[in-house]
């Protein structure tokens, strides 16, 4: 299945193997983030965090 990260726009396929591949299949999600802008939301989140405190 080919899916398109709404963040940054790169293309990716994924099989059947992947964590969101039945969620996608099954329409539950429309959207999959790719494992790059994943990891970079989640650092901004954790520095943003860090200056609340």
């Amino acid at each position: 299945m080919e899916v398109l990260c709404p963040v940054c726009g790169r293309k990716e396929t994924i099989d059947k193997t992947h964590k969101d591949f039945q969620k996608l299949a099954k329409a539950q999600t429309k959207t999959h983030i790719c494992e790059s802008c994943n990891l970079k939301i989640k650092a901004q989140a954790a520095s943003a965090n860090d200056l609340l405190r």
